[in-house]
């Protein structure tokens, strides 16, 4: 036991030493791979993916009305569509829709790029950062989020940058770069509300961030002024402008969505907040539109039925797994067909990945117990940029997730797909590895070379699953 406990040391201590001399060639070998994930989806035609048909018709409108940026519902925005209608007009049909899904997955890539370089800022270890953007790389979520032609890939870039600028702003040295930083950011969330309108809360993220800052003597008043000003205040009067042109384009039209205050009874907070000991049925990888017999709740679809699987179980298993069968080539007009062996390696990646979700979770709640108690006694954490990735993860998923047992159709309406709030699950995993490299030497580097080892088989399966 002393031998095998000497011999991980010794392993764990020659991979790290790896990851410091190799970490951009790392970095870059992990975004190519990405890259190739993505273009095989884009082959198998995963550009196609949820409300495609819409997304044709909203491109077509654009196309011939340039000046009506609005179509259907006042949440929609045309950023995806420009650029769709862009690359449709360079190379018709078909071959305009691939092309976009090829410019976006290298926007993706550039998010990654990103969101790697601010963890910088917080986690130390070299092999902990690559580990964790090999984990959000090769998520199925990620990949499918990422080539299909809808609003929420365009929301990916934006937000990393914006996010990873306002961290060099908040830590800049002199009063010339917090302003060039700062205005990035803005810029950064401004264009993000062209493109999906959960960025309207992200100025709210940045007033907090700015708050603790404050609150820690981290920055002066003066640089807290012009960072709220823009990085805060502008983007949010972008937000509310499209939003108050929206509803002015679209007045004739009824809302999209119905909520009940009083709740829907379709998923209630008992869904929401914890899992039922009958989630363990996803363990099998079953995929969106798989029935069984139908026993009330709606339909006879087994993951829309009401409260039928927790919110966090319905989570789990569409971060880990293509639900919808997007990058499989054969799959039919009424779901996914998933044959062996990717139905193995998909349950196989459910299982896998609750060695991250779970203690995710435990590492988020940990850091905001430790965040409300650093700010009450007005003692700043080490690496406090985790701040800024926290505050924008809640903001965006908290308001997306609190609204479910209020909304119409938040099973049947696929409300929770994680593409919905994939900005902040990254934001999660990525403070799982920042918690493990806070811990002592004599755990964190053990920690780093287990979590690397976990990444890796993991991503094996992701990648095998989703391959066809």
């Amino acid at each position: 036991m002393a031998n095998f406990t000497q011999s991980f040391r010794k392993g764990c201590e020659s991979s790290e030493a790896f990851a410091t001399r190799n970490e951009k060639w790392i970095v870059t070998a992990i975004l190519a791979g990405f890259l190739a994930v993505c273009l095989r989806a884009i082959h198998n035609n995963g550009w196609q993916g949820q409300d495609f048909p819409f997304h044709c018709d909203y491109t077509r409108q654009l196309l011939a009305h340039p000046d009506q940026w609005f179509y259907m519902s006042g949440t929609t925005r045309p950023l995806v569509r420009w650029i769709g209608g862009a690359c449709i007009k360079f190379a018709h049909g078909d071959d305009g829709y691939r092309l976009a899904s090829i410019l976006f997955s290298i926007l993706g890539a550039g998010a990654l790029a990103f969101m790697h370089a601010a963890s910088r800022r917080f986690i130390q270890s070299p092999l902990l950062r690559c580990s964790a953007l090999a984990l959000i790389a090769f998520l199925p979520v990620t990949v499918i989020t990422t080539v299909v032609y809808a609003e929420d890939t365009v929301a990916l870039l934006p937000f990393a940058l914006g996010g990873w600028s306002l961290v060099k702003a908040l830590e800049a040295i002199t009063d010339g770069k917090t302003l060039g930083y700062t205005a990035l950011s803005g810029l950064a969330l401004s264009v993000g509300s062209f493109g999906k309108a959960t960025f309207l809360i992200t100025p709210v993220a940045v007033f907090a961030a700015v708050v603790i800052f404050l609150l820690w003597k981290k920055i002066t008043p003066p640089r807290a002024v012009f960072i709220l000003l823009l990085g805060s205040l502008a983007p949010a009067l972008v937000g509310i402008w499209l939003t108050m042109e929206s509803k002015k384009e679209l007045h004739d039209l009824s809302a999209a969505r119905s909520f009940n205050w009083h709740g829907t009874g379709q998923m209630t907070w008992r869904s929401v907040l914890w899992p039922y000991a009958r989630d363990r049925r996803i363990f099998a990888a079953p995929g969106y539109w798989d029935k069984v017999a139908d026993t009330g709740g709606g339909t006879d679809i087994e993951l829309l039925k009401f409260n039928n699987y927790s919110y966090p179980a319905l989570l789990h298993l569409a971060i880990f797994t293509d639900l919808l069968g997007y990058t499989n080539i054969d799959r039919d007009a009424y779901g996914p067909h998933r044959p062996e062996p990717q139905k193995t390696e998909a349950r196989l990646a459910v299982c896998w990945g609750l060695f991250f979700s779970v203690p995710t979770v435990a590492a988020v709640l940990a850091f905001f117990i430790q965040l409300a108690w650093a700010c009450l006694r007005r003692n700043p954490l080490s690496a406090p940029s985790r701040v800024v990735w926290f505050l924008f993860g809640v903001f965006w998923f908290t308001p997306i997730v609190a609204l479910f047992p209020y909304v119409d159709g938040s099973y049947m309406g696929g409300y929770w797909l994680p593409r919905l709030v994939l900005p902040a699950l990254w934001c999660f995993f990525f403070l799982l590895f920042a918690a493990a490299d806070a811990l002592p030497p004599r755990w964190s580097r053990p920690a780093a070379g287990i979590l690397a080892l976990l990444v890796a088989i993991q991503a094996s399966f992701n990648v095998t699953s989703i391959w066809f």
